[in-house]
């Protein structure tokens, strides 16, 4: 669900927005029990992923910056099984839903190329970007349609959507992968 807004804070997944502490809705524990995953570059954020229950996503993953305690959540990541067909259908409604709801203030950017991790080249995605005045990305629309190489191998078409803060997105473009 989306409303009319200006910052990525006054959006949600699921239950979850960008700026909240987690705390609010997981225990120190069941956060410290998730395995951590780092990017190649840089161990200043991680993610971790939570089974959701709802139709929307099959999970939620939190990118949450190392040594915070109070586990603010930086960028989130709604996730969804789907065949690349359904997939795009739902990425035009979701597009559409936030074009109607940002502001006129943010540039929107699509791409479909082949995707970076399947040698094969067979593997695509469809990404749309929407950019705040600010030239970060707020928010990233993912539709991934795996080879069949890579589906042997255990990869699933899929659906992701993200929101990310201003200082996340530029940790991705200037240090995760360098």
């Amino acid at each position: 669900s989306w409303s009319i807004a200006d910052d990525v804070t006054e959006f949600k997944i699921n239950i979850y927005s960008v700026g909240d502490s987690l705390l609010k809705f997981k225990s120190n524990e069941l956060i410290e029990q998730k395995k951590k995953e780092f990017f190649p570059s840089s161990k200043k954020f991680y993610r971790i992923a939570f089974l959701v229950e709802d139709e929307n996503y099959d999970f939620v993953a939190f990118y949450l910056k190392s040594n915070d305690t109070n586990y603010n959540i930086y960028s989130l990541e709604g996730f969804k099984y789907s065949n690349y067909s359904e997939c795009n259908k739902k990425m035009d409604k979701i597009k559409n839903s936030m074009k109607n709801n940002f502001s006129d203030n943010f540039k929107i950017i699509e791409n479909e190329d082949p995707h970076t991790f399947d040698k094969t080249k067979k593997s695509i995605t469809k990404i749309i970007d929407f950019i705040d005045p600010n030239n970060y990305t707020i928010s990233r629309i993912i539709c991934t349609d795996w080879g069949k190489k890579m589906e042997d191998d255990g990869f699933y078409d899929s659906l992701a959507i993200y929101l990310q803060s201003e200082e996340f997105s530029n940790f991705m473009l200037n240090e995760a992968y360098k």
